[in-house]
């Protein structure tokens, strides 16, 4: 009977120690959890543009610095509408700018042809919520160049954008960039 009761003993303690283990290792799992849960949501509430050449801008001026520094930088054709242009789009437009300036030199000044301000746009183009850039491209000579110009910009815009090389060779050539 003593044996009985002394494995029975060992059985409990065992189980304690099991269950001990279990907790803890749902503890740790909830910990994990957490932090994993945390460090998603970080991310998703703040994107940011990554880019090899990111703005200098966005560290030391507020939003609408930010929008007045990206008129100072380009030109725009007289009709475009780019005032209230969304706040992601006014970054991603200065490191398109910086990206024309590494190819074509420190003197060019790129040229905004549209934001929310032409009807020629498909009917449910992001240019009319005011998430879309059109940067000229029919002034640059070298074909070479202008396809640099885009790889740079996709390439430094990442994955937050869509970035087109639309209307290759004609008169309209042009690097759209808009939000996803």
């Amino acid at each position: 009977m003593e044996i009985l009761y002394s494995l029975g003993s060992i059985a409990w303690s065992l189980v304690k120690i099991l269950f001990s283990v279990i907790i803890c290792l749902c503890a740790f799992a909830v910990d994990s959890c957490s932090a994993i849960y945390h460090a998603i949501n970080e991310k998703q509430e703040q994107p940011q543009i990554v880019s090899q050449r990111q703005s200098k801008y966005s560290e030391r001026l507020n939003q609408s610095e930010i929008h007045e520094e990206l008129i100072n930088l380009t030109r725009q054709k007289s009709d475009v509408d780019i005032s209230h242009l969304h706040h992601a789009l006014d970054e991603a437009g200065i490191i398109t700018v910086a990206a024309y300036k590494s190819i074509m030199g420190d003197n060019y000044v790129p040229v905004i042809t549209s934001g929310n301000d032409s009807h020629e746009h498909t009917h449910n183009s992001k240019h009319y919520r005011d998430a879309a850039l059109d940067f000229r491209l029919n002034d640059i000579s070298s074909a070479r160049d202008r396809e640099r110009i885009y790889q740079t910009v996709k390439e430094d815009l990442g994955n937050d954008f869509v970035v087109l090389h639309e209307s290759k060779g004609s008169q309209n050539e042009h690097i759209h960039v808009q939000l996803k």
